[in-house]
């Protein structure tokens, strides 16, 4: 599935129907979750580098507000890990299932008894009065399909240490993407090829990063020093190339030029 970050008009709960849970940020959740886990402001970076030893007090104090913003936004992230439901496997059809939050042992609930006899601090998910309990809190497992909030649905729970750190290699993505588009890289902009057709304009854009990614390569040799890879022994001597035949032998130059009368077929 995708890594990726949400626009701000994507983010808020939405209900199940019929189920119980609600989507939020493409994960279900039990409806009983806090309004102030339901949007949790996105920090203004991920992840803050260690600090320099010269730094001044403006950039000192401007790190630390960092710093602390991310704090928040972790803490919450996981105070609203609680209310979400986990992954139990797989149907058939590749939609995944989930648990609810109490029979993963993460809060009280009236839907699963057993989840009653949690520590009392535990948090607990309260039902409307003179209302019936959802399934998702009283089915086993719950089944959610692919196409339920399909736009936002990807493989990490969104804000977690692990979608931090699968997301931070966005940025090599991106410069990699530069590259690519450079005048004196790749090139590659609308209209760069007359070809047309799937099949060969991948075969072409596979040659460009292949050329983009081995001009790195050697960039990176050079300042460094490095000649272990034979990738980076550059050999501009041409050695021409060796024609075969259908018998996969060289073919010589008495049998690359057109075929003699008595070599045609009747």
């Amino acid at each position: 599935m995708q890594v990726m970050d949400m626009h701000d008009n994507d983010r808020g709960a939405r209900p199940h129907p019929t189920d119980g849970y609600v989507m939020i940020d493409g994960w279900p959740h039990a409806a009983s979750i806090p309004d102030h886990l339901v949007r949790i402001a996105r920090p203004t970076n991920l992840s803050v580098g260690p600090a320099r030893k010269n730094a001044t007090k403006r950039k000192k104090a401007k790190r630390a507000a960092l710093v602390a913003e991310v704090t928040k936004f972790r803490a919450l992230i996981a105070e609203r890990a609680t209310y979400r439901f986990e992954r139990h496997g797989k149907t058939a059809g590749g939609n995944y299932r989930y648990e609810s939050p109490a029979r993963a042992g993460k809060l009280r609930c009236a839907g699963y008894p057993e989840s009653l006899h949690l520590p009392a601090d535990t948090p607990e998910c309260v039902h409307p009065a003179g209302q019936p309990i959802p399934k998702a809190c009283r089915q086993r497992t719950i089944t959610v399909s692919e196409n339920v909030g399909l736009k936002l649905r990807q493989e990490l729970y969104w804000g977690s240490d692990e979608w931090i750190e699968s997301y931070a290699r966005r940025s090599r993505v991106e410069s990699s993407f530069g590259l690519l588009k450079a005048s004196d890289g790749g090139g590659i902009k609308r209209g760069w090829t007359l070809h047309t057709g799937l099949i060969r304009t991948t075969l072409l854009l596979a040659l460009q990063v292949t050329a983009s990614n081995l001009r790195v390569l050697l960039s990176w040799a050079k300042r460094n020093g490095w000649t272990a890879d034979p990738l980076t022994k550059v050999d501009l001597t041409d050695h021409g190339f060796i024609e075969a035949g259908a018998d996969g032998l060289p073919l010589t130059e008495a049998t690359t030029g057109p075929p003699r009368e008595d070599q045609t077929a009747a």
